[in-house]
């Protein structure tokens, strides 16, 4: 397994717990409806970029990685806006670390819209919906 499709399985497993959290408390926060959102939209593109299928069309691809692009940004917002108001080197590390997943969980949606248009040329293994 590459570490793509790990990438996916933890994906779906972080999904599936978020979906799970989401239905069982009786409030959920914005956070948990945050990562429910995001993780929701990761599983498309890490699928079909770690297992290298297209799944619907180029555009759906496109749209999805804009999407999942618009979420890291919001995230990467906050935690730019938690760090000046709280400027020590606690708040330095969290936001060093949650950069570094944003570059790690990026990638993924970002080749697969992007950077494969050897995908999209074969139009025998498609997954239409």
């Amino acid at each position: 397994m590459s570490r793509w499709q790990w990438l996916f399985w933890v994906d779906l497993a972080v999904a599936i717990g978020a979906m799970m959290a989401v239905i069982l408390t009786p409030a959920p926060s914005f956070a948990l409806w945050t990562l429910l959102s995001l993780t929701v939209l990761m599983i498309h593109p890490s699928f079909g970029y770690a297992y290298q299928v297209p799944i619907g069309s180029l555009w759906l691809a496109r749209l999805n990685a804009g999407l999942v692009i618009l979420c890291f940004a919001f995230i990467l917002l906050m935690s730019v806006v938690l760090l000046y108001q709280n400027p020590d080197l606690l708040h330095l590390g969290e936001f060093i670390l949650i950069f570094a997943a944003i570059l790690v969980l990026m990638h993924p949606p970002y080749q697969y819209a992007f950077c494969s248009p050897h995908l999209w040329h074969n139009h025998g293994h498609v997954v239409h919906f």
